[in-house]
Formats: C-alpha cells, structure tokens, sequence
C-alpha cells in the first residue's frame, strides 16, 4: 500500500502545510493532482487487506479518500480558516538535491519533505495498476476534503 495522509501531513507538517504560520508548501506549482488518504481510510483498508489475502497478495493497492492538487488544499484551507494562507514554492531545482544531500543523512524532516514530493509528483493513483477500493469492498467515494481539513487542524490545536 502507498499514500499520502492529509489528515496526518497538517497535523505533523510532513505535506509541508504549517497551520501556525499559515503556510503551504506548494511543488509543480500547485496544479499536481495527488492521491491523497486519512489515517482512517487507510487502517480500513488495511482490515480488508488482512481478511483478503489471496486477493491482495503481492498486490499494490491504492487507497484515496480524494485526488486534489495542493491548490485545492490550499483552497480548503483557507476557507476553513477563512484566512488567507501563503505558498511556498519548494520546486526550485537546487532544493531537491540539497534535501536528498540531507536525507541521505538521515535528517527525518528532509526524509518527510522528500517523501511528499514523490507523493505529489507520482500520487495520480488513478492511473496505476493495481487493487483499488472497489475490489476490497470498500465505496469508491470520496471523503469532503473541508470537514477533513478542519478536523486536522481542531486536532493539530489540542
């Protein structure tokens, strides 16, 4: 299994999205549709894997409570908190290579940053083979990107 969780990147900022200083990492300037997931999604997920294992046996799934780009993140955010929020361009050429330089150092937010940018570069799930939800009996529907967006920054405040 491979994702991208929304919830979970606002709350501990490894999709570069910082609720104190109201800021948004934005690469591929921002128009990158991404495969997102919350926590919840995926540990369903992960009981369907469980109790299907000849199904999904050596078998990539995916897993997505919505596929937006970090412009409707950003969006989202924004009407939640109805504040503007500011981007950040990160996909200067030097700034890869400088945060491989520091992953390869095992620095843990430079491994979280670069992780989110393969995310968002390779995150079209919709494109890939594999198992997708229907096949786990699980709806393919996807999740209101606002209520989860404001449930993560509620919990990111406590």
């Amino acid at each position: 299994m491979k994702w991208l969780f929304l919830d979970n990147g606002i709350k501990d900022r490894s999709l570069s999205i910082d609720p104190a200083l109201r800021r948004i990492g934005i690469f591929d300037g921002g128009y990158t549709y991404c495969s997102y997931s919350t926590v919840r999604l995926a540990a369903a997920a992960v009981v369907r894997v469980l109790d299907n294992p000849d199904k999904t046996k050596n078998k990539v799934v995916h897993v997505q409570s919505f596929c937006v780009s970090q412009d409707e993140i950003k969006a989202s955010l924004e009407r939640v908190t109805r504040e503007r929020w500011t981007p950040v361009s990160m996909g200067h050429p030097v700034y890869t290579p400088f945060l491989l330089d520091l992953a390869q150092r095992d620095h843990f937010e430079a491994t979280k940053i670069l992780a989110h940018l393969v995310g968002v570069a390779e995150g079209d799930y919709a494109t890939e083979s594999g198992l997708d939800m229907t096949e786990l009996g699980m709806p393919m529907q996807m999740e209101p990107l606002d209520y989860v967006v404001r449930k993560a920054l509620e919990l990111e405040s406590n």
